[in-house]
């Protein structure tokens, strides 16, 4: 078995355990104009953006009791651009940006 040195140490005490928490500040995944899930329009007819915890956006509309990603599809015969909701649920929304 080799030993291997890293330049990172693996053994922090005191106020550097804060700096080991992943994630510790949950809000820089997100916008800072980003609120909470509770609040967004369930009535809208309007896509908004959704935000996974993980940070990941996705536009949305309620529909059915779940939010379903709605995408956007080009024609490439007339151009012409064609938003639907594409079947998929969002599994855990938290946040929401108008």
């Amino acid at each position: 078995m080799a030993l291997r040195y890293s330049p990172v140490p693996l053994v922090h005490y005191g106020d550097d355990t804060a700096r080991l928490l992943v994630d510790a500040d949950w809000r820089n995944r997100f916008p800072p104009e980003a609120r909470p899930i509770a609040e967004a329009p369930l009535t809208s007819g309007r896509p908004i953006t959704v935000y996974e915890p993980s940070g990941e956006p996705h536009w949305a509309l309620y529909y059915r009791g779940a939010w379903r990603r709605v995408t956007s599809t080009r024609d490439p015969h007339t151009g012409e651009t064609r938003t639907q909701m594409d079947g998929t649920a969002v599994p855990n929304a938290v946040m929401w940006k108008p």
